[in-house]
């Protein structure tokens, strides 16, 4: 009995000495890209101000249902149009004499998203500005497909675990040491004090314009609009993965 108690307590001291002696490195891969996005957005907001109600709703319908007619005559479809606001609102003035004024407003909002393309942007912001549509609004912006964004993400995630094995590597060799094997990998996780969570995308503010063009015809009196140009912003995105490492002496 006392001799497995001791083989016991031998075989515990050498496993701890071992424990004792293992050595780990973190690192934080990180990996960033620029990307030129390859979706147009048109914000399209519509209002109508009238003195009744009804008035306005069927001046807003009207043109909401000439805006869809625009839409369709440049080949757009109804899942490439988004309906994301529509609100009536009653105001109510008083005017010099004490006299309240009262009218309704009428608004809606639709989202046009779209594949990238310069003829395709200038032809429907021409095509909804003929004419002179009293009422319409047109703002313009970008952003990623889902699918670029996945292509990306797979790119991105690569590059920052051999960018975290290089770290490690070199860390390693200049103290020499070697690395043994992989024993964490920590991806969009909560970790301690030293790391913030790793996030799959960050966008900053664009700063490189890769493409601008002017419209023509955006001064028209009766037309409301804050897209004087439509310009093409690259769009960063990055990611950070950290990587826990055992590490062994160099003989």
């Amino acid at each position: 009995m006392k001799r497995f108690s001791i083989t016991l307590l031998f075989a515990f001291m050498i496993f701890n000495s071992k424990a004792q002696h293992l050595q780990e490195i973190h690192i934080v891969g990180e990996a960033k890209k620029m990307i030129l996005p390859d979706v147009a957005i048109f914000e399209l907001k519509m209002e109508s101000t009238e003195k009744t109600e009804t008035e306005s709703f069927r001046k807003l319908t009207d043109l909401s249902q000439e805006v869809l007619k625009r839409l369709k005559a440049d080949s757009f479809t109804e899942q490439q149009i988004k309906l994301t606001d529509f609100s009536v609102n009653k105001n109510e003035y008083i005017l010099k004499n004490k006299e309240k004024k009262i009218t309704y407003s009428s608004y809606q909002s639709l989202i046009v998203k779209f594949p990238i393309d310069k003829k395709k942007i200038l032809n429907t912001y021409s095509d909804l500005t003929a004419n002179t549509i009293k009422g319409l609004s047109i703002s313009s912006s970008t952003e990623c497909s889902d699918s670029l964004k996945k292509r990306i993400q797979k790119e991105l995630i690569v590059i920052a675990l051999n960018d975290a094995w290089e770290k490690a590597d070199l860390i390693a060799k200049s103290t020499g040491y070697y690395i043994s094997s992989v024993e964490q990998i920590g991806y969009k996780t909560n970790y301690d004090n030293n790391y913030t969570k790793a996030e799959m995308v960050k966008f900053t503010a664009p700063t490189i314009v890769k493409d601008e063009f002017e419209f023509k015809e955006v001064n028209k009196p009766e037309v409301q609009t804050s897209l004087s140009f439509f310009s093409i912003n690259e769009i960063e995105f990055s990611e950070e993965i950290k990587v826990s490492y055992s590490i062994s002496k160099s003989n």
